[in-house]
């Protein structure tokens, strides 16, 4: 003869009531509700979703859970912006540097076919010379 333990019954008799969808607030059996609040009443007014609280008094987890994902969603798509802001800023400030590196690589490059041709002009210049 098996006895079984207090808590698988209660587990049992719980689970038999539930039929849970998202967000659904779930309606605990009597005896599980007065362990519920005594354990509210010792952790104070956060609540064991990721420390949701619940904003007005008679709002249930659920929506309060959802309102602090909401939150947390629109921080990280703020976060997200200010983090493409400032890429797109150094990716600007990057080509703006690479133009003008650049543009001063092309001036010495003139400057130099500049002075090449002036060095072969020279240099044709006394060839002829020496002929003659």
């Amino acid at each position: 003869m098996e006895i079984e333990p207090k808590s698988l019954k209660t587990l049992a008799e719980a689970t038999e009531t539930l039929s849970v969808s998202d967000w659904e607030v779930i309606e605990l059996p009597q005896h599980l509700k007065a362990q519920t609040v005594s354990a509210e009443a010792e952790q104070g007014p956060k609540l064991r979703n990721n420390g949701a609280e619940a904003e007005e008094p008679g709002q249930p987890y659920a929506v309060a859970f959802e309102n602090d994902t909401i939150k947390a969603r629109e921080m990280d798509k703020h976060r997200l912006i200010a983090m493409i802001h400032l890429q797109t800023k150094a990716y600007v400030e990057a080509r703006d540097i690479n133009a003008a590196k650049e543009q001063k690589l092309q001036n010495e490059v003139t400057c130099l076919k500049g002075k090449l041709e002036r060095i072969e002009a020279y240099l044709y210049d006394n060839e002829f010379a020496k002929k003659k």
